[in-house]
């Protein structure tokens, strides 16, 4: 899979992230009540497909927006944000809901058609 790095100012092999636990705080939806809690998305980091974009699975299947899922394509809110390894990556998010089950085998590009963006939050590495 070949990903476009101009925008991102890192080169190719930086973008890596440490996966793990993380939550989202959602902010809009305003009222978005989850299995977590108020405004509150738990899951974990699944993969980063590039610095501008990585898979995120909550705990449990949310309801949002008419959809249901539990796997979210997650892409940094604002133009100069990028997912880097040495951050840990906490920031603000658009959060689109990833409307097929295999997502591997599809090219990044393909993703748009594939998802519906559901949200904005701020993407937090959850601390015991």
């Amino acid at each position: 899979m070949k990903h476009d790095y101009s925008r991102t100012g890192i080169n190719e092999t930086a973008y890596c992230m440490t996966t793990g636990e993380y939550k989202i705080i959602v902010s809009e939806p305003w009222d978005f009540q989850g299995i977590a809690g108020q405004n509150l998305i738990a899951g974990e980091i699944l993969e980063v497909l590039s610095p501008l974009a990585i898979i995120f699975k909550s705990y449990h299947h949310i309801s949002i927006k008419g959809h249901t899922g539990d796997t979210f394509l997650l892409r940094p809110r604002y133009e100069k944000q990028v997912f880097r390894a040495e951050d840990d990556y906490e920031g603000t998010v658009d959060g689109s809901l990833l409307l097929m089950n295999n997502y591997k085998k599809m090219e990044e590009s393909l993703f748009t058609e594939n998802t519906e963006y559901v949200l904005i939050g701020s993407l937090k590495k959850h601390s015991a």
